[in-house]
């Protein structure tokens, strides 16, 4: 009799060990997969902005204050049709403007724009020009800033992912995963 329970708990044993296994293979594809459907979502917002600090008013035409903003303080000519959908974005809230999202119809006026974007704090100072990022992205931006800033002296955005500049050893990373980020916090700062 003890060497049947000794025998049915070891097969017991077998199965769990079995079974964590699975369980582990199971949880790495699933992170395969939301990887790769977060690499495709940044795919299809490649070409996409959010532009932030702009006054809102009701009845206004987005594509039109996106083209003047763009025109007027960056120097970039937008035409009609480099501009697939404009419209803002969230909960409307008293005292707050909600985001304006641009979906360009081509990368390279999106390039434009962000190479330029930095003279935009001289000419409207609560007004600025970021990508836009998938959660993902938007985790690892958020990680990031947390940091000291003498130990990441910079942080910005390139077609969705995130590059930081070490303040100590000017060392360049980029991620694309919160994995990679935590990783990198962990073991290199």
């Amino acid at each position: 009799m003890k060497e049947s329970i000794g025998y049915d708990i070891n097969q017991c044993i077998d199965k769990v060990e079995d079974l964590t296994e699975e369980v582990k293979t199971l949880e790495e594809e699933f992170q395969s997969l939301k990887d790769k459907t977060d690499d495709l979502e940044q795919c299809e917002w490649r070409n996409n902005l959010l532009i932030h600090g702009i006054q809102e008013n009701g009845g206004e035409d987005t594509d039109t204050i996106v083209k003047d903003l763009i025109q007027k303080d960056l120097g970039i000519t937008l035409n009609d049709n480099d501009i697939c959908r404009s419209h803002r974005v969230g909960r409307k809230r008293d005292g707050k403007h909600r985001q304006i999202i641009v979906k360009l119809t081509k990368h390279n006026p999106k390039v434009m724009i962000m190479m330029k974007r930095k003279e935009l704090k001289n000419k409207r100072p609560n007004v600025f020009v970021s990508e836009d990022l998938t959660r993902e992205g938007m985790s690892i931006l958020h990680t990031l800033k947390g940091i000291d800033r003498h130990i990441i002296s910079k942080i910005w955005t390139v077609d969705g992912v995130v590059f930081s500049r070490r303040m100590d050893t000017n060392d360049l990373k980029s991620f694309t995963t919160i994995r990679e980020c935590k990783r990198y916090i962990t073991n290199e700062l």
